[in-house]
């Protein structure tokens, strides 16, 4: 009996001690887990960031384009208007190649 009693307690030590272990395990996980999700949450604050910087991005470039095809109207206005008909005439035609007559 005294074989039994002592196998019992060496059994219930052996069990306290995977449980501490367990423990201990289960604690590193969720310190782990903890900071996989501060960093996911950063990463998705830097994302939607990068989302906005892209498409302020796109807009200032639609905008610089739309600006720079204002620009070559005017240019192209000043010049024209101060052709004579006969130089206008000149450049359309000399923009065509021989093939076209």
């Amino acid at each position: 009996m005294q074989n039994e009693v002592s196998d019992l307690r060496s059994s219930l030590s052996e069990a306290e001690a995977g449980r501490r272990e367990a423990r201990r395990h289960w604690e590193e996980l969720r310190r782990s887990l903890k900071s996989v999700e501060t960093e996911r949450s950063l990463l998705t604050e830097r994302l939607n960031d990068l989302q906005v910087n892209l498409t302020e991005a796109g807009h200032k470039l639609e905008n610089l384009r739309k600006d720079n095809f204002a620009m070559k109207q005017k240019v192209t206005k000043s010049f024209l208007s101060n052709l004579t008909f006969a130089q206008y005439v000149t450049i359309l035609f000399s923009n065509f190649s021989a093939e076209v007559f």
